[in-house]
């Protein structure tokens, strides 16, 4: 069995046990959240020994060439000698500009843009606070605005929520890694092919970069935006979205409540299933996040639909299991 090397004490592995479990069973404290290689909040470096190609998978080029991995997703296949990455290695530090209830339990969080992190609207980024690490969506354009835009979603026992909304200040510094995630505008030529979005909670956050970055590079195709929610309580940002579609003809704006007397609108999945019947199926670009259970329900639905694999996108947003 492949042995592990870290802090300069060497144990051995049991059968196909990750790297961050193992770690974990010798008493060791390492980073995770969502333990499922999306968050990337377990980054590693190994100083001797080759990680997996899974373990490497969505990370920079920059980060692989330079043995970096996820620890959740590595089951070694030979020795390795691993340490934590440095903070200067990885992240960098931003500075608080702004902070703004949304909703009751909904904090906009605006931090300083740096010219050398490079990052698109709906990616997502990790928030670093210790040994503390979550993962939060881009909900603006950062090099026009000059800031980065999180939603962050208050959680009873969210370690680093509660932090965000209670004790994180204007002019304070935080510190980030990243960016990773699936959804984002892409388009090369073609800039009319339809866009479905939808999702509940701060989903809509990844969402709202979207529809703000495709609009911003002309698509003029039709966009159409769902924001889920239980009730009228879950819905933020909806004078900032009608506004939207009221100064453009191509971008819609609704809703979807579960408490609605109207059983049309009452259930997400069928509002998005009747939105696709009005859309070219094989053009269509849907963008999906929010709850996994959700998101994962939405992506059979709409593949089941008549949607390629390859035009459905989303990143749920998986919340630690050791408080958010």
């Amino acid at each position: 069995m492949p042995s592990l090397t870290y802090k300069g004490r060497t144990f051995t592995l049991q059968d196909q046990q990750s790297t961050l479990e193992g770690l974990e069973n010798q008493g060791e404290v390492i980073p995770n959240s969502c333990r499922s290689g999306l968050c990337q909040s377990c980054l590693m470096q190994a100083v001797s020994g080759t990680p997996t190609s899974e373990s490497q998978q969505g990370l920079e080029e920059t980060l692989i060439s330079q043995n970096y991995f996820l620890a959740c997703k590595c089951i070694p296949m030979e020795d390795l000698d691993v340490t934590l990455p440095t903070d200067s290695a990885v992240s960098i530090q931003t500075t608080v500009l702004g902070k703004e209830l949304l909703a009751e339990d909904v904090l906009c969080l605006r931090i300083l843009h740096q010219e050398t992190f490079s990052c698109s609207a709906g990616q997502y980024i990790n928030v670093v606070k210790d040994d503390l690490i979550r993962s939060y969506s881009v909900a603006n354009l950062p090099e026009v605005d000059g800031y980065l835009e999180l939603h962050i979603k208050r959680l009873p026992e969210g370690r680093m929520s509660n932090w965000l909304h209670d004790s994180i200040a204007v002019n304070d510094h935080v510190t980030i890694r990243g960016p990773a995630g699936h959804c984002f505008y892409s388009a090369v030529e073609d800039r009319n092919f339809p866009i479905l979005l939808a999702g509940t909670g701060t989903g809509l956050a990844p969402l709202e970069g979207i529809v703000s970055d495709a609009l911003d590079k002309g698509h003029d195709g039709v966009i159409t935006l769902i924001h889920g929610a239980l009730n009228k309580s879950g819905i933020y940002h909806e004078d900032k979205l009608n506004e939207l579609a009221g100064t453009h003809h191509q971008f819609t704006y609704k809703q979807s409540l579960m408490d609605s007397a109207d059983p049309a609108n009452s259930d997400l999945n069928a509002v998005v299933r009747a939105e696709l019947e009005n859309l070219d199926l094989s053009r269509v670009k849907v963008y999906l996040c929010g709850a996994p259970a959700l998101v994962n329900k939405l992506k059979t639905q709409v593949f089941l639909q008549g949607i390629p694999s390859y035009n459905i996108f989303s990143d749920p947003f998986i919340t630690a299991t050791t408080g958010t």
